[in-house]
């Protein structure tokens, strides 16, 4: 890979090549990131779909741009947060989940 990249395994055994500056947040993959050789590998306990939202999530906050969560895969990418040690992405998920259970109300059947 290039000096400034990571090659990051996901748990199915996909590769991506990510650039470090990227990954900084994510506490898990410190030795990689801070890597001075060039060989800068780690293996993750992430599916690679789920990575790649982190991914996206990520650029987005490197570049202080809004990221637009998907409900349906909001437990997958908090579990992911947490695997990956990434403290902006976990709060960040804990946020939208709790505007979303705000809105939730809950109706009980009175016999």
């Amino acid at each position: 890979p290039p000096r400034n990249a990571v090659l990051v395994e996901t748990s199915d055994g996909e590769v991506f090549p990510v650039h470090r500056r990227l990954l900084k947040p994510c506490i898990t993959l410190t030795r990689a990131v801070r890597d001075e050789s060039g060989s800068g590998e780690a293996v993750v306990d992430v599916d690679c779909s789920t990575f790649d939202r982190v991914l996206l999530f990520l650029e987005a906050a490197n570049r202080g741009r809004p990221y637009e969560f998907d409900m349906q895969t909001l437990p997958q990418l908090a579990a992911a947060a947490a695997a990956l040690g990434c403290r902006a992405l976990r709060e960040a998920c804990a946020r939208k989940l709790g505007a979303f259970e705000e809105r939730v109300q809950v109706h009980r059947w009175v016999d």
